[in-house]
């Protein structure tokens, strides 16, 4: 990893570290996150509040990697259909943002049994990712 520590200087990048995919591959959370060993993943960005974690794509996976750790922290399925893709790439173009947290639970909704608080972050988590694809679509579209 290099980190642009001064653009105006003579030297501005600076060589922070750097991780073999070899090591990652041996760990246990690779495999169990349903990645395959071997197979050279994408980068799809590096996280902005930690550069330490980096995402890559493989097949149909977004993940993250704590290159530290050297263990998978987060991986999902991509809401990006690469072969709907108008212009193809060796990889999507993806930005980093931090999505607003979930809106606070009103008083007298500490009524509400467990499933319905859960059935109601359920909604709000589905509602955000309906919002994260349409952008997405409108995006490649």
């Amino acid at each position: 990893m290099w980190t642009l520590d001064d653009p105006e200087g003579p030297n501005p990048w600076t060589f922070e570290y750097e991780v073999a995919f070899a090591e990652i591959w041996k760990d246990e959370t690779y495999a169990a996150a349903g990645l395959q060993p071997g197979e050279v993943p994408d980068v799809a960005l590096v996280d902005p509040n930690d550069h330490y974690v980096v995402y890559f794509f493989q097949g149909s996976k977004l993940f993250g990697l704590d290159l530290r750790e050297k263990k998978v922290v987060a991986c999902e399925e991509c809401l990006i259909d690469r072969d709907r893709l108008e212009y193809q790439s060796s990889r999507p173009i993806v930005d980093a943002w931090e999505l607003s947290p979930p809106p606070p639970i009103l008083s007298g909704d500490d009524d509400s049994s467990t499933d319905d608080k859960d059935r109601s972050r359920q909604a709000y988590a589905e509602k955000k990712k309906r919002k994260v694809a349409e952008s997405v679509d409108s995006w490649l579209n």
